[in-house]
């Protein structure tokens, strides 16, 4: 019987990662589980008393003598077949790849980023998954073709993915969705984003639609709370939970934020999608004059350039043209944020869903277990 391991290091990689563990639980399949639930990123080395675990073995009752793992703090009661994590290109999980990999495993990775626009700095980041630890991974779960090929305009491999859907839904259903506590009436969802221009801007969006005199509610992105853990705004909630975010996603009428993981709630629940893409700046990345200055320094030595002339090479003209143009089939199908609120007029009009989940039919979880299982058939 195959044995797994499965790690998530905050509450978006909880969510990531559980309804695949109940379907090991399902099926009977040793696992053991290591996660946090906490909103901001933890380290086994650092926070242990922060994470959780589950499994079905008897670990007091299991004839094994136990395998000590440096890299998450933990002796597990097998050297696992395969192993299954997602946000892969920091810490801890980089040091997890590199550890279990060496003991044999099968390193597996949930993507949990929407490649729904390529830019030059998603060149940068296929360019930077090219690298130790990363590129020991054996499979990316994609959650859709359009992800998947907007990667490989990017420069990712042809081998490294398999499209199978997107697990975090699958036990998403509006009948079933709980009460999150808050007050969720129709209005606005904006969502947030990490980037410190984009987040300026968002929130002086969020000022201008109170406007509308319509609720609006604010996601924060983790990386907002990390930095402002009592983030708030007059006359806005702030939905600070990630789990409360399908519960006010599927009761308010107007999403807006950008074209990402965020925007698949609008197709879940029929509600209208707005984009900000073209509002706060995120594109400036298309244009590669951008990166002259502080961030070609900050990308130069990480994709292993010295001068300019060879981190345009790197990133590659025609492959600029190819997302531009790309990004311009994409909007034919967008409806963006506008100041006079035009998009009110649109109820209704949700993203479409060919960008997020080629299968969306909540058995994302069964084709990873089936996948992995028959690696070894």
């Amino acid at each position: 019987m195959s044995n797994y391991f499965i790690f998530a290091s905050d509450k978006r990689a909880y969510l990531d990662t559980i309804n695949v563990v109940t379907e090991l639980s399902r099926r009977n399949l040793n696992y053991f589980y290591l996660y946090s639930e906490d909103i901001n990123t933890q380290h086994p080395l650092q926070s242990m008393d922060k994470f959780s675990y589950d499994t079905n073995l008897d670990l007091l009752h299991t004839h094994t003598q136990g395998y000590h793992f440096k890299s998450i703090n933990c002796t597990l009661p097998f050297v696992p077949d395969f192993v299954i994590l997602t946000r892969e290109s920091w810490q801890p999980q980089q040091h997890i790849i590199s550890e279990f990999k060496q003991h044999g495993s099968v390193i597996s990775c949930i993507e949990n980023s929407n490649w729904i626009i390529g830019t030059i700095k998603s060149r940068l980041e296929m360019l930077s998954r090219f690298k130790f630890p990363t590129n020991c991974i054996d499979v990316f779960f994609e959650s859709s073709n359009w992800s998947l090929e907007t990667k490989k305009m990017c420069g990712w491999y042809n081998f490294k993915s398999e499209v199978v859907g997107n697990p975090k839904y699958d036990d998403v259903h509006e009948d079933s969705i709980l009460t999150s506590g808050l007050d969720t009436s129709n209005g606005i969802l904006v969502f947030g984003t990490m980037e410190k221009e984009s987040k300026l801007k968002v929130y002086d969006i969020l000022k201008k639609l109170k406007e509308t005199n319509l609720k609006i509610y604010y996601r924060p992105h983790p990386g907002e709370l990390l930095a402002n853990p009592n983030l708030k705004f007059d006359n806005i909630e702030i939905v600070y939970d990630e789990s409360d975010v399908p519960s006010v996603a599927s009761k308010t009428d107007y999403h807006i934020g950008n074209i990402g993981a965020s925007a698949y709630f609008s197709f879940l629940f029929d509600k209208t999608f707005i984009a900000l893409d073209e509002s706060n700046g995120r594109l400036d990345d298309l244009d590669i004059n951008f990166f002259k200055g502080s961030e070609y320094d900050f990308w130069a030595p990480l994709i292993n350039v010295d001068s300019w002339d060879k981190f345009v090479n790197k990133i590659g003209i025609d492959r600029i043209e190819k997302l531009k143009n790309r990004y311009e089939e994409l909007k034919k199908d967008i409806l963006f944020y506008d100041d006079e609120f035009k998009f009110l007029e649109r109820k209704n009009s949700p993203i479409s869903g060919k960008f997020f989940d080629d299968y969306n039919d909540k058995k994302t979880s069964t084709r990873i277990v089936d996948y992995l299982e028959n690696l070894y058939d």
